[in-house]
């Protein structure tokens, strides 16, 4: 599905098109607080970027679970959804 999804963002991709985002949280003294992010417009590269920040603490844990996490950006880099 990610590498579908990988050639129907091609362009965004390529571009490397960013977006503006406003996230609004809650912090410990119950006051709502908000932060301005720059994210890709890509879905894919969100993911990405996503398993990249929880890297450390997620794949560091085992061997198991890292090779899982070296297998998918394997798999994004190398192959389109023909070949999956």
């Amino acid at each position: 599905m990610l590498c579908k999804l990988k050639m129907v963002e091609k362009d965004l991709i390529e571009t490397e098109e960013m977006e503006t985002v406003t996230i609004k949280y809650i912090d410990e003294d119950d006051i709502e607080q908000a932060e301005e992010k720059t994210r890709p417009k890509s879905l894919a590269l969100q993911f990405f970027e996503l398993m990249m920040e929880h890297l450390p603490e997620r794949a560091a844990k085992g061997w198991k679970t890292f090779e899982y996490y070296l297998q998918l950006f394997f798999a994004f880099a190398v192959f389109g959804p023909e070949d999956i």
